[in-house]
């Protein structure tokens, strides 16, 4: 589905999916139709306003998740990683592949476990 009030702030699609909880039956979710990494949720209530495009991004709360991801990309973005798309970043020297959890050097080719290149060089 796709309205003009969802944006991912991952990859930046506008293409969402809606997911019905078993657990939580007075709540529905969001998730982004194409990098599938953001999930959030919103009230049962406003269920028809969302899908008439009524209600804004600012209202839907992320999933715990989707918080952990946002920060594990700003972390890297401070650190002046861009952004390739959901989970590639990359530098004048390093490729980062986060759903791979490895990092490639550039000039050698050698792949290094992310967590080792986290606490080894950007520490």
């Amino acid at each position: 589905m796709k309205n003009d009030k969802f944006v991912c702030p991952i990859c930046g699609s506008t293409h969402f999916d809606h997911i019905i909880s078993k657990t939580t039956p007075n709540w529905f979710g969001i998730r982004c139709g194409k990098c599938i990494k953001y999930i959030g949720w919103l009230p049962k209530e406003l269920y028809n306003a969302w899908r008439n495009g009524e209600i804004d991004m600012n209202k839907i709360e992320p999933s715990k998740a989707t918080k952990d991801y946002l920060k594990i990309l700003e972390f890297f973005k401070e650190r002046e990683f861009k952004q390739l798309n959901a989970y590639t970043l990359y530098n004048d020297s390093y490729i980062i592949r986060l759903d791979l959890e490895s990092v490639k050097n550039k000039k050698t080719g050698k792949k290094i476990p992310l967590k080792d290149f986290i606490e080894t060089y950007l520490s």
